[in-house]
């Protein structure tokens, strides 16, 4: 079981937004004991999975759709 959030970026990187959705997630995972996933969904999604995966080991998912 994980606690799964979308995470919506622009221009590779992930918006404010998904940075607090993706830290009240972790908390609500760690009080229920489970992981936290993330999904990162459109174009140009590695830079942004880089700076998701800078900030430790939540798992996530990416698909690319063209320009």
């Amino acid at each position: 079981m994980s606690v799964m959030i979308w995470v919506e970026q622009f221009e590779g990187r992930p918006t404010s937004t998904s940075w607090e959705v993706l830290g009240k997630a972790r908390a609500l995972a760690s009080e229920l004991g489970v992981t936290t996933g993330a999904i990162v969904l459109g174009s140009g999604v590695d830079a942004a999975a880089r700076r998701l995966s800078a900030m430790g080991p939540t798992p996530f998912t990416c698909a690319m759709t063209p320009a």
